[in-house]
């Protein structure tokens, strides 16, 4: 799995609602590889993000800042 962690997309990415083809077109992510959110930072803005696997840090983080995690065991990125 490819790690993301949120202080990544924090610092990177307006808030807004993205799947893994589009954190690739952001160059968030390099690889075709499933995406794993992780909870490493804060965040503040508000994400819809659809993802591969999260962990329950990230989800919480996420949630608390308004906005949402949705797992997809089948997506390709």
């Amino acid at each position: 799995m490819e790690p993301l962690n949120i202080d990544v997309l924090e610092a990177r990415v307006p808030a807004g609602t993205y799947d893994c083809a589009t954190l690739k077109s952001l160059r968030v992510i390099s690889g075709n590889r499933p995406v794993k959110l992780l909870g490493r930072g804060t965040v503040t803005k508000k994400f819809a993000l659809t993802v591969n696997a999260a962990s329950k840090a990230a989800k919480a983080a996420i949630q608390k800042a308004g906005g949402t995690v949705t797992i997809a065991k089948l997506l390709n990125c």
